[in-house]
């Protein structure tokens, strides 16, 4: 297992309860390692995964430089996955946006400079914090133009990381993900995990609503491979440190054709027949909405020898039945 690489290891997990950093913490469970879980101060307690693992649960917040401090005294790795991830709240709120998706980077960095301690920082970005490509493909050396500003702040704290890799005073990688979906924890932001709610909406016997016709192509990661993009960055620190990367499968697929498909399969499994109903684009959508591109990953595959092992089929199946599984329970 690519995770094996961090035995012995103590790692920082920001964002502790959300859905890519659940889903980590669920693989690094399985190694003798040190996870430090940190969580807002509000939030309900996850339950921690079983396995050799120690897991503790840490309450704080990432925006405050004191509590940095203090997380990453002996941290060996840090999975920086704590943010705001609304795009549309960031735009009604830019400068709270900065504050939540900028400064904990710059608290993170500054913390590794003064403690001398050199941690690896792994980063979530967004592949769409080059914009909207004019080609069909999201490609490491396309310019940077994002057009809104989740994006711009998300380029600032991979900025902020990068710096703090060229002077020494931390390690560090961002990947830049594609649209990621799966089974796992609930997500903080409406606007996004929007495959998982329309799996969900199937499984009830609802309507998917497709905006127009739903010709916009997106690339869609399970959650799992995602996972194993962060654990083979990890195993690979030598080939990615200080470097950025895109992470997709490659593959674009419309609209049109992921509802097409999470309905049949949903209706396969319950035995509810799933409409896809076409409706009239909402006013005041992000211009981002309207990129249209696959991410290729070649880059972190050459670097890591990482591949998505979980095709699209497969991957609304295994959501689909995990999510029937979990309303059965609930039953």
């Amino acid at each position: 297992m690519i995770e094996n690489s961090l035995e012995g290891s103590r790692i920082v997990v920001t964002g502790g309860s959300g859905f890519l950093a659940s889903a980590l913490i669920a693989r690094l469970a399985q190694v003798k390692c040190r996870i430090l879980r940190v969580v807002r101060p509000a939030s309900p307690a996850p339950a921690h995964p079983s396995g050799p693992a120690s897991c503790e649960l840490l309450r704080g917040d990432v925006r405050e430089r004191a509590f940095c401090d203090a997380a990453l005294a002996g941290a060996d790795y840090v999975f920086h996955f704590a943010a705001q991830t609304s795009a549309y709240q960031a735009e009604r709120d830019p400068v709270a946006d900065a504050y939540a998706n900028v400064q904990p980077m710059r608290n993170l960095v500054e913390a590794g400079r003064d403690r001398g301690m050199r941690p690896f920082i792994f980063f979530s970005g967004s592949a769409t914090q080059c914009g909207i490509p004019e080609g069909p493909q999201v490609i490491e050396s396309l310019p940077d133009r994002p057009v809104t500003a989740y994006d711009r702040h998300k380029l600032e704290a991979e900025g902020l990381l990068e710096e703090g890799v060229r002077r020494g005073w931390v390690r560090g990688t961002t990947l830049r993900l594609a649209n990621v979906y799966g089974p796992g924890a609930v997500r903080a932001s409406a606007d996004r995990g929007i495959l998982d709610q329309m799996m969900q909406r199937a499984l009830r016997g609802e309507a998917l609503t497709l905006y127009g016709e739903g010709n916009q192509l997106r690339d869609y990661l399970h959650v799992s491979d995602a996972v194993d993009a962060f654990l083979a960055a990890a195993a690979c620190a030598v080939q990615t440190d200080g470097r950025h990367f895109v992470l997709g499968t490659g593959e674009g697929r419309s609209f049109a054709d992921a509802f097409s498909m999470i309905a049949q399969r949903a209706e396969r499994l319950t035995g509810r027949k799933v409409a896809v109903v076409r409706i009239p684009r909402p006013t005041g959508q992000s211009p981002i909405e309207e990129r249209s591109a696959a991410v290729n990953p070649a880059r972190f595959r050459m670097a890591t020898g990482w591949t998505p092992r979980i095709a699209f089929p497969e991957g609304v199946d295994l959501t689909l039945r995990a999510l029937w599984a979990r309303s059965e329970e609930a039953a």
